[in-house]
């Protein structure tokens, strides 16, 4: 674990710093929330190593929680993820029907506000399916539509046929 005093706005992070071009045993000065210092000590040389996060933008779940689970699940994905370095994330919803993609949108809408602080920090949300589907409805209609004048010869043809999917 990392040395440190985060109980203030201010605080010191401790240990080996991995900057730009090099590996530097230190101190991390962080003032509301951002680091405004690197104070060289090679007291720290044996310390943890001290990077920065990563962000990841498409997250579907992590750690046993589903980003469609609801608050509680996006908390614990929230709370996973940041004990494995990703510092910020967007929620990713899976392919599923458009009131699925809404309440998943409105649930995230609703938790980013009172997501947790020691967790990763939600930056938004993505929402898989919309491009995919709106593809796959343009390959459908490319290749299952009927030439002119092939018309379903009756209704019984057209329910048939929107029944089995292939809409004329």
């Amino acid at each position: 674990m990392a040395s440190s005093d985060t109980t203030s706005p201010s605080a010191r992070v401790g240990g080996r710093l991995v900057l730009e071009n090099r590996i530097l045993p230190g101190w991390l000065r962080i003032e509301d929330g951002r680091i405004v210092a690197v104070e060289p000590d090679a007291a720290k040389s044996g310390g943890p190593y001290i990077c920065p996060g990563c962000v990841d933008t498409h997250v579907h779940g992590w750690g046993g929680y589903d980003a469609m689970g609801g608050p509680d699940a996006l908390s614990g994905m929230a709370r996973a993820l940041l004990r494995h370095g990703i510092t910020a994330f967007l929620p990713t919803a899976v392919a599923a029907p458009l009131e699925t993609l809404v309440a998943f949108a409105d649930d995230v809408r609703g938790w980013t506000s009172e997501a947790p602080a020691d967790g990763a920090e939600p930056l938004g949300f993505n929402l898989e399916g919309l491009v995919e589907a709106s593809i796959n409805l343009l390959r459908r209609v490319r290749t299952e539509a009927r030439p002119p004048g092939s018309a379903p010869s009756s209704a019984d043809e057209a329910a048939g046929a929107a029944a089995a999917g292939k809409m004329p």
